[in-house]
């Protein structure tokens, strides 16, 4: 029998944080008439002072290359055991407006209204609880879906930085 692996939680958000000013400097290089203010990462992540007007930012980091993968992983429930939202619908409950995956390895933001992906989430048939993948971590349990881009293409908007392959989706 296996031993079943515990989530390395310390490595991924030192990762996870690395990422985020990889972000952070690309969007303010890129876009530098909106105001970026780093939040707690509790209440959101970022809140950002656009044209538009103010909105709260949850960011996600992939770890790996787009073209090593073709899904991206949604959490459902960020504790199992308690049944607390997790990712996108954690975001939710909090009022955050947008949701974002970044893959710093290719300069690539997946962004888009958090409302809206709840919503496609809920209507995927393939994505029942039966098909949550756990996270262990320490002392608790996290669940979610590795979800295939390609069927959340018309949910997210890509921004390609720096040059990044536009032929990657």
């Amino acid at each position: 029998m296996s031993a079943v692996k515990i989530h390395g939680f310390q490595e991924s958000l030192k990762t996870g944080q690395a990422a985020e000013r990889a972000w952070l400097d690309l969007m303010t290089s890129n876009f530098p008439e909106y105001k970026i203010e780093h939040m707690d990462g509790r209440s959101k992540d970022f809140l950002i002072t656009s044209p538009f007007g103010p909105f709260g930012l949850e960011l996600k980091t992939e770890s790996r290359c787009m073209t090593q993968t073709e899904n991206i992983f949604i959490e459902r429930y960020s504790n199992w055991e308690k049944r607390s939202p997790g990712g996108p619908f954690q975001a939710l409950s909090k009022g955050i407006d947008l949701y974002t995956h970044f893959f710093p390895k290719n300069s690539i933001m997946m962004t888009c209204n958090t409302r809206k992906l709840v919503l496609e989430l809920e209507k995927m048939t393939s994505l029942k609880e039966s098909k949550l993948i756990p996270i262990m971590n320490r002392g608790y349990i996290t669940k979610g879906w590795k979800v295939p881009r390609k069927d959340l293409y018309d949910t997210f908007h890509y921004v390609y930085f720096d040059g990044a392959d536009s032929s990657l989706r």
